[in-house]
């Protein structure tokens, strides 16, 4: 995973500082004059949802606690990348029964929105309420 930007940050991070979520390289943060820009990939739960329970108690806990943290500082978060997560219905090609496939199970997309809850913005689903995918 990488980053490239025209402007250099004043800092640039990997992970968040925790052991057994780090050692994947699965976060790049950037910090700007105003901003932070991180870069995701959120653990996939993996075939027979193998790493769901990695995923849901330990990475996705620790991701949001990461960005409870840096809201405290005031500054805007953008973040990109991908959370390997469906959201909606709408976000996936014939939803029924996959609910027991990685990135769509109920919990899955519980943590998905509970990001959604703590003040982040899905900007495409912002965009495209109505937008099916196909």
């Amino acid at each position: 995973m990488a980053v490239f930007s025209k402007k250099r940050p004043l800092r640039v991070s990997y992970g968040f500082n925790k052991l057994e979520n780090d050692l994947e390289g699965r976060l790049i943060t950037l910090e700007f004059d105003d901003y932070f820009l991180l870069t995701v990939y959120v653990p996939n739960a993996g075939e027979d949802l193998k790493r769901l329970n990695y995923r849901l108690n330990s990475w996705d806990i620790n991701f949001r606690k990461y960005l409870k943290k840096l809201q405290k500082t005031k500054k805007n978060i953008i973040i990109t990348g991908d959370f390997n997560c469906a959201n909606e219905d709408i976000d996936v090609y014939d939803p029924i029964g996959k609910d027991k496939l990685p990135g769509f199970t109920p919990d899955e997309r519980l943590n998905f929105k509970k990001i959604l809850d703590i003040g982040f913005i899905d900007t495409f689903r912002n965009l495209y309420p109505e937008k099916v995918i196909e």
